[in-house]
């Protein structure tokens, strides 16, 4: 009986809840790309981790090089083979930084003075990237977990990527990571009605700074590469199983770009999804509901410029 319908039913088979093709085709995007890896991300970082993160950003079609324009009046999911032909650049004005920080800050302030709120945590880090092209001896040494990957997707240009903290304490190591990521497979989503497109990516990550055979022959000599230095001022919000990071990046050149990622626990999320695999009772569409949850919440504060 409905409450203002009267006697109701909501199709004609009966009370039949219909799946939200849209939720249902990231489901199916995240389910089958770690499933599909069962050598990635167990055990130790040093083998490779998965890492899944959603990134806001402008999907550009190769061709005209503006923004896709599709004929759509809501967000919608992109065929893969489709995203061969567009290119995403992943980036906001100084003014949307500045907007969603203080947004980000309130929502700081609100989780810890609201009974029963679960915590958002936040940390401001500054933070030094540089990159160098792996020698042979540093591709040969990657675990074979991640080295099949750079074969089968034929990136022969992988990197190691060198953070060290710009902040350490004098008389310690300024070096807090060194890694080598190595892109796997990207699903991007087209929002109209937003300045903002979304790309989910997944990649592995693989952990060379617990290496305790960790040799400098492993990277090519002759410095750095992808335009030497890059300054990161990183504000990261955590919140149960996503990290939230509003990143201003300054190029060696001065140039500033200002990024937003959200990251998805990837362990606890392929967790689920064996879960759901085996028939099991599991929590793998409210953690990718929870990704999407957080993606369009931020979209909706971001101004248009």
């Amino acid at each position: 009986m409905h409450p203002y319908l009267g006697p109701w039913e909501s199709c004609i088979r009966g009370n039949i809840h219909q799946p939200d093709a849209f939720l249902t085709q990231i489901e199916k995007y995240l389910f089958d790309e770690m499933l599909i890896r069962p050598d990635v991300g167990v055990g130790d970082a040093t083998s490779g981790a998965l890492e899944i993160e959603a990134k806001l950003g402008t999907l550009i079609d190769r061709n005209t090089e503006q923004r896709v324009q599709l004929p759509v009046l809501t967000p919608v999911v992109l065929d893969r083979n489709m995203s061969t032909r567009l290119r995403f650049e992943s980036m906001m004005t100084e003014f949307q930084h500045k907007r969603l920080n203080e947004y980000l800050n309130q929502a700081v302030q609100e989780s810890a003075s609201t009974a029963g709120r679960q915590r958002l945590d936040y940390k401001h880090r500054y933070e030094v990237d540089s990159f160098a092209q792996l020698s042979a001896s540093g591709f040969n040494a990657l675990p074979p977990a991640a080295a099949n990957y750079i074969d089968h997707t034929r990136q022969r240009n992988t990197r190691l990527r060198t953070t060290i903290d710009e902040r350490a304490p004098a008389g310690t190591n300024p070096v807090i990571a060194r890694i080598v990521k190595i892109r796997l497979a990207d699903l991007d989503i087209y929002v109209p009605a937003s300045p903002f497109d979304c790309r989910i990516s997944i990649n592995i990550e693989v952990d060379m700074l617990n290496r305790p055979d960790f040799d400098a022959s492993w990277v090519m000599q002759g410095g750095d590469v992808d335009g030497g230095e890059r300054k990161k001022d990183r504000l990261s919000y955590k919140h149960l199983a996503y990290s939230v990071d509003l990143t201003q990046v300054k190029d060696a050149d001065g140039k500033k770009r200002h990024e937003l990622e959200i990251e998805v626990d990837a362990v606890k999320l392929r967790e689920q999804a064996e879960r759901q695999s085996t028939g099991q009772p599991n929590g793998f569409s409210d953690m990718v509901q929870g990704l999407i949850n957080n993606v369009f919440t931020i979209m909706k504060v971001l101004p248009k410029n």
